[in-house]
């Protein structure tokens, strides 16, 4: 949610049915617990969130992001419901009219891939993705889309998957080794702050404003 409060305010307004940023999650209560911990940070900045998954009737949902003013910047979403809303036809079943456009997005999270994989939604993460491509990969307009793959364990069918998906990947790796435990680098400064819950937002934007 942090660099999303940063980035949101370089983006252009979202229009209603096509999110800026996609947060991808294996199951309902994931995407429930993103979007609620985003919305606090993010209404902050006048940035709606919302969260879209099963359980719900779809024409619930559809009209449910359509009455969002302003419409949300971002979505988190399980792969069967967005595809669903993206028009996507799902196995037994036709595709339905579109409600939502992904080519406009220029924030891609697929978390807890390995879950995913062994979910079985792997295919259907690969046909949203290429929805997000064919907006060209830019947003619309040459600004490059960051794509950022999350996973406690990355097998090598995993990782070629993965690979797939980015344009020069880099591997970020946090590991805690039995004899060599975390510590704070050399030069690091850790600075704590007591702040009521409800006044957390802007202090936090306000020291975001501060390291720019």
């Amino acid at each position: 949610a942090l660099p999303l409060a940063e980035l949101a305010q370089r983006w252009p307004a979202p229009r209603g049915g096509a999110p800026r940023a996609l947060f991808l999650l294996p199951t309902r209560e994931l995407a429930q617990q993103v979007a609620t911990a985003c919305e606090p940070l993010l209404r902050v900045c006048d940035v709606r969130t919302a969260a879209v998954h099963g359980g719900v009737h779809r024409r619930a949902q559809i009209d449910e992001l359509r009455a969002l003013r302003p419409p949300p910047l971002a979505l988190a979403a399980t792969p069967g419901r967005l595809g669903d809303l993206c028009g996507l036809a799902t196995p037994g079943a036709a595709a339905a009219e579109a409600a939502l456009d992904l080519g406009g997005v220029r924030l891609l999270v697929l978390d807890e891939v390995d879950k995913m994989l062994q979910m079985g939604l792997w295919q259907q993460v690969e046909q949203l993705v290429a929805l997000v491509d064919a907006g060209g990969g830019d947003g619309g307009d040459g600004v490059r889309r960051q794509t950022i793959v999350v996973s406690a364990t990355l097998p090598a069918e995993l990782g070629a998957r993965t690979a797939e998906l980015c344009r020069a990947p880099r591997h970020v790796t946090i590991a805690q080794r039995e004899a060599a435990p975390l510590t704070v680098p050399a030069g690091v400064a850790q600075h704590v702050w007591v702040v009521a819950e409800h006044k957390k937002p802007r202090r936090m934007l306000r020291l975001l404003g501060k390291v720019q």
